[in-house]
C-alpha cells in the first residue's frame, strides 16, 4: 500500500536543533500542513504550505501495522536539493532538482531493517538555491 490520505507533516523555517530527525524529537511548536510544502503553496486554488526561504525541515510519523511482503521505496520530488531520514538514519540524498517529477528512491538494508510494526518517523531537510522551492513525498509499501 501506498502512504497517504490525510498525512500530516510538521514543518518549520528555522534552523533546528541537531537531533530534529531523531524519532523522540518534540516538533509539537513546528507549523502543519497536509499538503505540498513550496513557493506556489498555500493558496485556496493550491493547498499546502508556502515556503520562501531557502531551508525547510519537515517531519511526519507513520505506522506499519504488519511488514509486506516487498520493497519499500520513497518517491520525493524536490526544487532544488534534499535529505531524507527514517527513524533518525539517514535513508536518501537528492542532489538536484527533480523537474516536479517523482523520483523513485529505494531503501538501504538498514532503513528497511529497521522498518518493523509500530510507529516511524519520515524526516526531510530541504534546500533551494533560488527560484521556485517546493518538496513532497510519500513512502511506498509494496
Amino acid at each position: 500500500g501506498q502512504q497517504g490520505g490525510n498525512v500530516v507533516w510538521r514543518v518549520t523555517f528555522d534552523p533546528p536543533p541537531e537531533d530534529w530527525h531523531a524519532v523522540g524529537f518534540r516538533d509539537i511548536d513546528w507549523k502543519k500542513t497536509s499538503g505540498p510544502t513550496g513557493s506556489e503553496f498555500g493558496t485556496k486554488e493550491r493547498p499546502g504550505l508556502k515556503w520562501e526561504g531557502t531551508d525547510v525541515w519537515l517531519r511526519q510519523e507513520f505506522s506499519i501495522a504488519k511488514l509486506p511482503p516487498g520493497q519499500f521505496s520513497l518517491e520525493i520530488a524536490v526544487d532544488d536539493s534534499a535529505e531524507v531520514y527514517i527513524d533518525g538514519i539517514l535513508a536518501a540524498s537528492i542532489p538536484e532538482y527533480t523537474q516536479r517529477q517523482f523520483k523513485v528512491v529505494t531503501l538501504s538494508d538498514e532503513i528497511v531493517a529497521a522498518l518493523k510494526p509500530g510507529k516511524h518517523i519520515l524526516a526531510i531537510h530541504a534546500h533551494n538555491i533560488g527560484g521556485l522551492a517546493y518538496v513532497e513525498a510519500r513512502l511506498i509499501l509494496k
